[in-house]
């Protein structure tokens, strides 16, 4: 019996003894880390790996961005739209979540970056041999079909409208061959009517919708128009719009609550739905991780009759806010500010 109890009581020793020397659990502000300014060159990833979330209140865009050692999440002020490498400066912060095993209390930490500034590396640009005559007010491109594609990427650069038959001669012409040739129509642009770096909120109205669980803030030369189930609208037309043509100029951001059909991850069923959007636009860009009035969302940007971005906002297991959002700016009213502005001021119901 007696070696029975030693055998018990020696293993019990041992831990406790082991437990003595293990350190003081260090109060929360002992383990706080100290933000260090950082300069990293990368790119926004294809390929985003498994990280935890922070969305922040003064850095409302989200991206995935690699490095050659490794990939972080980054928060900025602003869309970061260089099409390749970057490099970055900010501030670093620590992330901290727990383990989501039932029953573990492990905590992670995670280094995360709050991006201050960023410039675009410089690439050379493409040789533009398909341009055949350049006028203040439109060019004149080529017909070699093979450079279509091109030809239309430098019509959009330059905030023109690509058209398939336009007319081949100079503005001024007295005599012309009227044959369709590949163009695009050039608009002037009057200096900016209201400054294009800011806006000042304070006059703006207030607008809650229940049964969509949001809140919003608009300017009141915006139009506001509800409709059927709740789905709201805000829209103006700029100096330049014309009635029954694609949408060019002005703001059109409309708010629809949708279904969410399927047992796959939302990510998973959101790229399902832009297999069909696909087959009819122009351009579909990749999925960007962003966060809208506290919520984790994905934004996508689609070229189709126009240029607009898509915010795709969870709600529940059934139901998800889909937020269509475009802001075509040829003079310079700073629509695209305004856009951002309305979206950074949504709150969502906390019952949502």
């Amino acid at each position: 019996m007696k070696n029975l109890i030693s055998a018990i009581l020696i293993p019990v020793f041992i831990f406790s003894f082991a437990g003595c020397n293990q350190p003081a659990k260090q109060d929360a502000e002992d383990k706080t880390p100290v933000s260090k300014s950082v300069t990293l060159t990368g790119k926004i990833s294809d390929r985003p790996e498994q990280h935890m979330i922070d969305p922040q209140d003064n850095y409302p865009y989200m991206d995935y961005f690699d490095t050659d050692s490794r990939q972080y999440v980054i928060y900025t002020k602003e869309k970061i739209n260089c099409s390749g490498d970057f490099t970055l400066k900010g501030n670093t912060i620590e992330i901290e979540g727990t383990s989501k095993k039932p029953g573990s209390d492990e905590v992670y930490t995670e280094e995360q970056i709050l991006v201050n500034s960023f410039e675009c590396k410089k690439t050379e640009e493409p040789e533009t041999n398909f341009i055949s005559n350049e006028y203040p007010t439109k060019i004149i491109y080529t017909n070699d079909l093979s450079q279509a594609e091109a030809m239309k990427a430098d019509c959009l650069k330059r905030s023109g409208t690509f058209n398939t038959c336009g007319s081949p001669c100079a503005p001024e012409a007295e005599v012309c061959i009227e044959v369709c040739a590949y163009t695009c129509d050039l608009l002037t642009k009057p200096e900016p009517l209201i400054p294009v770096t800011d806006v000042n909120t304070d006059d703006w109205l207030s607008y809650s919708n229940k049964e969509l669980g949001f809140s919003i803030k608009y300017p009141s030369t915006l139009n506001k128009k509800e409709g059927e189930g709740s789905p709201v609208a805000f829209t103006v037309w700029g100096p330049t719009q014309e009635p029954e043509t694609e949408f060019y100029d002005g703001i059109n951001i409309s708010f629809n609550k949708e279904i969410y059909e399927g047992t796959s991850s939302f990510e998973s069923f959101i790229n399902s739905q832009l297999e069909i959007e696909k087959e009819i636009a122009e351009s579909v860009s990749e999925i960007f991780p962003v966060a809208i009035g506290g919520k984790s969302a994905y934004r996508v940007d689609i070229v189709s009759l126009g240029t607009y971005s898509n915010y795709y906002i969870p709600l529940d297991a059934s139901y998800y806010l889909l937020i269509s959002a475009s802001a075509p700016d040829p003079t310079g009213q700073g629509y695209a500010v305004i856009v951002n502005k309305m979206l950074e001021s949504i709150v969502f119901d906390t019952a949502i």
